[in-house]
């Protein structure tokens, strides 16, 4: 069946969920239910197990499917691993401190 949103208040947004746990699939659910495209990118099954996902980029568990671009996609996620707001989140985060983004 197909998954009716609540609202369409979203419409124009394609979101990429590349969560696995906790609150990350719910925000998912949220912004579908508001009417968001979400493209649901899930773990292969022989990398489960690993909740931790320490330095996997993300970019090898998109799925092929005829409607996404995949190139697009690695890309995409490959310009946001290499963005300085990014590396300043880290950063910050590791530093305990507010991370100052520049938008780069």
């Amino acid at each position: 069946m197909p998954h009716l949103p609540a609202s369409t208040a979203l419409q124009r947004f394609r979101v990429v969920d590349l969560t696995q746990v906790r609150a990350g699939p719910t925000a998912c659910r949220q912004l579908a239910d508001w009417g968001a495209d979400v493209i649901q990118v899930q773990m292969p099954e022989h990398m489960r197990g690993d909740d931790t996902l320490g330095g996997q980029d993300g970019s090898d568990f998109l799925k092929t499917s005829p409607d996404i671009d995949t190139a697009l996609c690695t890309s995409l996620i490959r310009a946001c691993f290499d963005s300085d707001d990014y590396t300043e989140g880290r950063t910050a985060f590791m530093q305990k401190r507010k991370p100052v983004f520049t938008g780069r």
